[in-house]
Order: C-alpha cells, then sequence, then structure tokens
C-alpha cells in the first residue's frame, strides 16, 4: 500500500508542479522535454541490468511491442504540453478531472474493440462522465472560453488515446514481465518527440533554470509511474483491480484538488463540487468488474 499512496501523491504532484512552473515564468517546453530525458536516464539506470537480462526479449519484439510505446510516448509529451497549458486556463483540479475521466475511451475500446465484458456500472460510469463534464463547463464561475473547453476535451482525448494504445499493445503483443520496463521506452519516445518539436519550433534561448528544474519533474514523474506499477503488482495479490484503480484515481484527484486548493487559492463553486463528485463516482463505476 505504500507505494500505491506513494504514486498517488507524486502523481497528483505533477500537475501542481507544472503550475508552480508557470508561477515562475518557466520555458515549461524547455522544461517537459528536460523532465522526459531525465525520467528515461533514470529509469535505464535502474532497470539497466533488467534490460541487459532481457535484451533478447525486447529487441527481437521492438517492430510489434514497441509501437505502441513509441506512439504512446508522443501522445504522452503532447497531452503533457497540452496539461501544461490548460493548467493556466482552466485550473488544475479541472485539468487533473480530464486525466482522470479520460479512464472513458479504454473502457470504450475494452468493451467495443477487444469484446471485454462489461457491467452495467461499467455503462452507468459512462454516462456520468458526460454529466460531469457538463457541469463542470458550465460552471459560469470559470468563464471559460470555446477554445479552453476545447483545449480540455482535446487534453481527455488524448490522454485516453494514450492509455487505450497501451492497453492494445499489451493486448496484441504481450511480452512477459514486461510491465517494469514499458515505461522506460514510453519515456524515451516522449523525450525524442519533445527534443524534435522543441528544435523545430521554440525560438527561446536557453533557459538552464527551466531544464534544472525540469530534472526534478522528470524524477518526481518517474518515481509515480514505477511505483503505481510495483503497487499494482504487489496489492493484486490481495485486492481486486476495481478496488486499486478506484482508490489510485480518487487519490490523485482529490491531492490534486486540495493542493490547487491551498497553494494556488482554487475556488470550488457548488456546482463545481458537484461535477466532481459524479466525476469520482463515473471513475469507481467505470473501474467496476
Amino acid at each position: 500500500m505504500t507505494y500505491l499512496i506513494s504514486s498517488i501523491v507524486l502523481t497528483g504532484g505533477l500537475l501542481l508542479i507544472l503550475r508552480f512552473f508557470s508561477n515562475l515564468k518557466l520555458n515549461l517546453l524547455q522544461a517537459i522535454v528536460s523532465n522526459y530525458f531525465t525520467a528515461f536516464l533514470l529509469g535505464f539506470i535502474l532497470k539497466l541490468s533488467e534490460i541487459s537480462l532481457k535484451s533478447d526479449l525486447i529487441f527481437s519484439s521492438f517492430t510489434y511491442y514497441h509501437v505502441g510505446a513509441i506512439i504512446s510516448g508522443t501522445l504522452f509529451f503532447v497531452s503533457f504540453s497540452f496539461a501544461s497549458k490548460a493548467n493556466q486556463i482552466i485550473g488544475t483540479s479541472t485539468t487533473a478531472l480530464m486525466f482522470k475521466l479520460s479512464l472513458i475511451i479504454p473502457i470504450l475500446i475494452g468493451i467495443f474493440w477487444l469484446g471485454q465484458p462489461y457491467h452495467k456500472f461499467n455503462l452507468l460510469g459512462i454516462m456520468l462522465t458526460f454529466v460531469s463534464i457538463f457541469l463542470i463547463f458550465a460552471d459560469k464561475s470559470l468563464q471559460l472560453t470555446r477554445q479552453s473547453i476545447n483545449m480540455a476535451l482535446l487534453l481527455l482525448i488524448l490522454s485516453g488515446v494514450s492509455d487505450g494504445l497501451i492497453q492494445l499493445s499489451a493486448h496484441y503483443f504481450p511480452i512477459e514481465n514486461q510491465s517494469g520496463l514499458t515505461p522506460v521506452f514510453m519515456f524515451l519516445f516522449s523525450f525524442l518527440s519533445g527534443f524534435l518539436y522543441l528544435l523545430a519550433t521554440n525560438r527561446e534561448k536557453y533557459d538552464a533554470r527551466s531544464f534544472q528544474y525540469g530534472i526534478f519533474l522528470g524524477v518526481v514523474n518517474y518515481f509515480s509511474l514505477d511505483h503505481l506499477i510495483i503497487g499494482l503488482t504487489e496489492l493484486q495479490k490481495t485486492l481486486s483491480s476495481f478496488v486499486i484503480y478506484s482508490t489510485y484515481s480518487i487519490g490523485v484527484i482529490l491531492v490534486t484538488i486540495l493542493g490547487a486548493i491551498l497553494f494556488f487559492k482554487e475556488k470550488i463553486s457548488l456546482q463545481k463540487f458537484i461535477g466532481i463528485l459524479i466525476a469520482i463516482i463515473s471513475i469507481v463505476a467505470m473501474n467496476y468488474k
């Protein structure tokens, strides 16, 4: 349980850290690229012995299994970049909700593409997702523009598609005992896509501060995912995946919202509060098995 709690706190902290970066006037793109390089390098060093032992298995399956990691890694970078912008426009709490409500896309892929069995609660969760999104975006106190709403919805879609691709990759091209190595490759491709985008579009000078803060973000990013994988592996022996994933998702939302209220004085209107409660219920329902 310690690893799961650690992952919840670290994952919730990612959006809060990005919000701090915005307040510090850092170059967010440079910080995000530095973050992914750090996460990859840290993972490569810590998993080096595992990579060496499984090198034949990893590289023999590269053209199949890792195509999902390539696409997902790229989408990770894109969605994280969108999150850094959405963080400033729609608030940290709403951005966190969009990330977690993106669960709707892997659920739909599982039901309609992979033909996985589903419960009526899953369908209820899907419907409640749309209700919660409507309540949050209809909140007049947020003063959201059409552009900011589109950005939030795109963030939800990108994050959901990324998770869905991981799901499809694991289903069609499973590699035994590879879960611990998958994040390393995803961080690598996130860094490469971000670095190429940085070279192509960023005309600002190199900002040492942004890269230095990005290193800190990368450490948090890596361990948030690594501890989640370890926690899932340990807890699945005693708890159902329904309990684990629901606890994780709700925990991340609560940590992020509390952090946004405490550190950035975000206000939660009654309508948004109801939307958050419905979002939490929908996440629990979609995780039900």
